[in-house]
Parts: C-alpha cells; sequence; structure tokens
C-alpha cells in the first residue's frame, strides 16, 4: 500500500482494516479497498476499543507547531476536536473515554532553547488535561546539531494494562554529553521512576507483553529487558533500534528492520521505519520508504486476556507497590495467581 513517508498507521480492533496517511487519513482493508476519511495527514493515529471511530492528530494549520486532536467515525465524518500544543507522535485510546497523546514542544530563544514535553488526557468531549512530563532547556549548538532527531526522539509507550507509560527525554547537563533518559510514569498517581539512560544514537522503548519489563539500548549494538521493579537487566537481543515492536505472544522482535524469532535474526526489510504487530500476532505492518508492507505467516501463542475482576486487581497491586505500600516481593509473590486467567 502507498503511504506518506514516514506515514502514521494502526490496526483496526478486529485486524480487518489499517487506517494510515497517504495525502490525507484513508482506511484500508487487507485486500486493498480504501475510502478517505479525512483531506489532512495525520501525524498519529488510534482506533476506539470497539473499531467504529478513529482519533487523529494534525499539524495546528496556520501553527503547524501545535496540534489539533479530531475524533472521525468510520465514513469520516467529524465527531469532535480539540487543540493542543506540541507535535503529537504517539495517540493511544485505550479505553472508551480516554484517549491519551503524548506531545513534544520547542521554543528557540536567543540563549537556548525550551523542550516541553506533555501528555495530554481527553474524554473527547471536554478541553484535553495536560500533564507536563518535562520541561527542559538545552543550548542553542545541541538543537541545531539535533535537528529533527531533538523531536523525535522523544517516544511514549503505553503498558498493555494500561496503566503505565514509558517515555523519553533529552537531558544535557553540563560539562556531559546530551542523552535520553527513559522513564517509567504510574499514570494514576503521576509517580515516575527512572529506568535507563541512553545515548541520543540508542533506542526507543517498549513494554514486555507482560508489562513487567521494558526492551531498550543497552549500549551501542545490544538491547537488554529490565525489570521495572529491581532494575535487572536480563539479555535481550543483539541490536538496537528505534522503531521497537513485539508481537503480543512475545515471540517476535522488531528493531528497525531486522525481525527476531525466539531472540535469534530471521530476517531484515530494507529501507525500515515503524512496525506493528497485528492483535493476533499473525501479521506484521511495516514501513518501507513511501509504502506499509504486510508480512503474514507468524506463528505467535498470545495469551488469553485476564477476565476484569483479576485485571482490577492486578492494577491495584501495582499502584500499591508504585505508592510503596507492598513491598516487591509482596507484589511477585501475589502476582502469578492474579495475572493467570
Amino acid at each position: 500500500v502507498r503511504a506518506d513517508a514516514k506515514s502514521a498507521f494502526a490496526w483496526g480492533p478486529e485486524n480487518k482494516q489499517v487506517a494510515f496517511a497517504r495525502e490525507g487519513l484513508r482506511v484500508t482493508t487487507l485486500d486493498g479497498k480504501q475510502r478517505l476519511l479525512d483531506r489532512e495527514s495525520p501525524t498519529a493515529i488510534a482506533w476506539s476499543p470497539d473499531g467504529t471511530q478513529l482519533v487523529a492528530a494534525f499539524p495546528g494549520g496556520k501553527d503547524a507547531a501545535n496540534s489539533r486532536l479530531r475524533i472521525v467515525d468510520s465514513q469520516g465524518s467529524r465527531l469532535a476536536e480539540t487543540a493542543i500544543k506540541g507535535r503529537v507522535g504517539r495517540l493511544f485510546w485505550p479505553e472508551e473515554q480516554r484517549i491519551l497523546a503524548g506531545s513534544a514542544e520547542l521554543k528557540m530563544y536567543s540563549f537556548g532553547s525550551n523542550f516541553k514535553t506533555t501528555l495530554y488526557h481527553w474524554n473527547g468531549r471536554d478541553t484535553p488535561v495536560a500533564t507536563v512530563l518535562r520541561d527542559s532547556t538545552l543550548s542553542r549548538p545541541i538543537v541545531e546539531a539535533l535537528g529533527a532527531r531533538l523531536i523525535d526522539s522523544f517516544f511514549v509507550s503505553l503498558s498493555a494494562l494500561g496503566t503505565e507509560i514509558v517515555y523519553a527525554q533529552a537531558v544535557h547537563p553540563p560539562a556531559f554529553p546530551v542523552r535520553l533518559d527513559i522513564i517509567l510514569r504510574h499514570l494514576e498517581t503521576g509517580i515516575e521512576r527512572h529506568l535507563a539512560s541512553v545515548s541520543m544514537t540508542g533506542s526507543g522503548a517498549i513494554f514486555s507483553t507482560d508489562s513487567e519489563q521494558i526492551l531498550c539500548a543497552n549500549n551501542t549494538t545490544q538491547s537488554s529487558w529490565i525489570n521495572l521493579w529491581t532494575d535487572k537487566k536480563s539479555p535481550g537481543v543483539d541490536a538496537v533500534g528505534w522503531s521497537l515492536a513485539q508481537s503480543p505472544g512475545g515471540r517476535y522482535l522488531w528493531l528497525d528492520g531486522r525481525l527476531f524469532q525466539d531472540d535469534q535474526e530471521v530476517g531484515m526489510v530494507p529501507s525500515p521505519g515503524a512496525a506493528r504487530f497485528s492483535s493476533d500476532g499473525s501479521m506484521l505492518l511495516a514501513q518501507r520508504g513511501g509504502s506499509l508492507v504486510l508480512l503474514s505467516g507468524f506463528r505467535d501463542a498470545v495469551p488469553p486476556s485476564l477476565p476484569p475482576g483479576q485485571r482490577s486487581e492486578l492494577t491495584t497491586m501495582r499502584r500499591l507497590l508504585f505508592q510503596g505500600l507492598i513491598s516487591q516481593e509482596e507484589y511477585l509473590s501475589r502476582k502469578p495467581a492474579v495475572a493467570t486467567p
């Protein structure tokens, strides 16, 4: 499927259609039947949980440094719209009235620059609620040297439980090189933990399928899994990347076009960009230049979903752990019984 360069795209909930950007916001079925929903091209896309609506982020008209969030139905009818500051790189719609948008905002001054990253919470009706993640000052030479990489370095990943995010922030301590700090944040409480620091040429980060670890660069050639609670590192794969994806069952990994099965490299896609696995783990959609390429035939063992009662108990336990009201040992000893369907 032809698409805009670095096109935003997202699988539909039942993996029968894909939303993407090509001279506008489009939806295509897997057999190639397309429809145009909006004539503007979005920077990020997410489907509603029931698959009947889409939210997309668009550049903010005359003020291209800012964004507009717009909800449309399956025919392109506009249902809601709101304005937010910064460029939106990722959107999530984990619950019916809960949309999350991560934005980055850069302002240049004669003495330096202000780089602010924000997470917006929107219920689809009222004014979005902004939570500033980081607000930092970087020197002008650093910003000019990094160029577009600075804005692109900000990413947000959402855990499968929808209760935490991991994000990156560019930091430039005096007398030290600029770096990326990888931060874990519990959304309900706002409590954060620093998990790792990587170079600006390092990598993105994603949660493991069980939301207990993140994968990010360990050095310039290898990635490691980092336990969220103990900070213990375990081997990942012999690769690093900005564009990371893991299949729902955890068997397959994608890092900047390199495909791994059971931690062994099994293939590569030339000129790679972002990639997303389908929710059943059988397909992978990947950017390649001005196209989206569909790879199929994956055999991933997707774990069953937790019943609502167990999911609620697990998220409560994680909140208590972030708040220090239970110990790591208590959480880890209780979790197997709670997290098994």
